[in-house]
């Protein structure tokens, strides 16, 4: 009985690690992942592990049928909520991912979740300054890693961690796009 009560309780700590390590990865890149098959089975999983165990738990201990149910249903709503959240902000933000020219002019903080998508989308280089300012408006009035050749372009708060800024920087040469990549100040 005290083995089972042990292993039981040695399963749900490596689940709750499992989920712990799963949702801390997923909250530091969250604004870079889309809605990723792996995470989200690794996730489940664990959280099926977590319920077993506490199932597991509560059958070894003296405890009415109604006080397990209540355990039970306690247990699965704080499992659920860090989901609901997780899922929310991974929809919200794969929601934001596709390049739109309009949304990139009205909403500069947004450009950080559309800027990848619009990487693949256009081929910048070799474009000229005019089909840069076209497609992407004109460049941000900011004095961060601007020279007399480049056009920069506020991305919004940085991904994962938004302790920074992060910003589109297109070098020219003879007007046309020689290289361009995403900065953080």
């Amino acid at each position: 009985m005290i083995i089972s009560q042990i292993v039981s309780i040695l399963f749900l700590l490596i689940a709750l690690g499992i989920m712990l390590i799963v949702c801390l990865f997923m909250r530091l890149f969250i604004d870079q992942l889309l809605p990723d098959i792996a995470i989200i089975g690794i996730l489940s999983f664990s959280i099926f592990l977590v319920l077993l165990s506490v199932w597991s738990i509560l059958n070894s201990f003296d405890a009415s049928k109604k006080e397990r149910k209540v355990l039970l249903t306690i247990c699965s709503l704080v499992m659920l909520v860090p989901c609901i959240y997780f899922g929310s902000n991974m929809l919200t933000n794969y929601s934001n991912t596709f390049f739109d020219k309009k949304r990139w002019s009205n909403k500069p903080n947004k450009r950080v979740y559309m800027v990848d998508n619009m990487l693949k989308e256009y081929n910048l280089k070799g474009m000229s300054k005019e089909e840069i300012k076209g497609l992407l408006g004109e460049p941000t009035n900011t004095e961060y890693f601007k020279t007399p050749n480049n056009y920069v372009y506020y991305l919004g708060p940085e991904r994962g961690l938004k302790i920074d800024s992060e910003w589109l920087v297109i070098e020219f040469d003879n007007g046309k796009v020689k290289e361009f990549n995403i900065s953080r100040d």
